[in-house]
């Protein structure tokens, strides 16, 4: 839609947060929020597997925090969490539901990223998200290529 155009053209880099990198949520939140003051727009959680309730309380404060500064939040691959939070969207990949799926789960209102790997063929991934990125820089950027290794920094 026109307004999703329009947030992703105010987003430059991606800042991913490994969740599993970081034992203390409070050191996520004190580093997000100086990202954020620096001018992040764009947020996302690569969430821990192992820990449902951490991943939802600190899911719930970094969505809190990315309001404050009208930033953006998405959560790599957990719909329930992105609903119960009302995340902005959420990130698949090729292990995800398909995309018609994730749709049903949340509404198609909100952001639906998909991370892509160098191995993939760029061409087999579905047209419709909303944006694509890439770990790697030995592919062709399209149109829908909007972020690339050298715009996403991770968390440390």
């Amino acid at each position: 839609t026109d307004i999703k155009k329009l947030i992703l053209s105010k987003i430059d880099s991606i800042l991913i947060i490994e969740q599993m990198n970081f034992n203390d949520i409070n050191e996520i939140i004190d580093k997000t929020a100086n990202k954020l003051n620096n001018g992040t727009k764009l947020i996302e959680l690569y969430p821990d597997l192992k820990n449902d309730r951490a991943t939802y309380e600190l899911s719930k404060k970094l969505r809190q925090l990315t309001s404050i500064y009208d930033s953006y939040f998405l959560i790599k691959n957990r719909f329930d969490i992105a609903k119960l939070i009302d995340s902005d969207g959420i990130i698949l990949d090729f292990n995800s539901l398909e995309l018609p799926l994730a749709y049903k789960l949340i509404s198609e209102d909100k952001i639906f990223a998909y991370e892509a790997f160098k191995e993939e063929k760029i061409q087999t991934i579905n047209s419709n998200f909303d944006f694509i990125q890439i770990s790697s820089d030995n592919i062709i950027k399209t149109d829908k290529i909007l972020f690339t290794n050298k715009q996403i920094e991770r968390l440390k």
